[in-house]
């Protein structure tokens, strides 16, 4: 169904400028935190370009890691 609700979301606020992006593990119970936070940096790049900061951590992205 194209009229389907996606299984990830970016929710925002206005007052503070940043989004989490949300996954709805019902609406997808193979969802993986990781490879569709990977999968959906689209999501990242189109709130990114409204001026959003992410407010959650990425998973992706560690600090000290090598």
């Amino acid at each position: 169904d194209s009229k389907a609700e996606p299984a990830a979301r970016a929710e925002t606020c206005d007052e503070c400028k940043s989004y989490l992006k949300i996954f709805y593990q019902e609406k997808d119970p193979h969802l993986d935190p990781t490879a569709d936070d990977l999968a959906t940096l689209a999501l990242d790049l189109l709130v990114d370009e409204q001026g959003y900061a992410r407010s959650g951590p990425n998973l992706l992205f560690h600090p000290g890691s090598s």
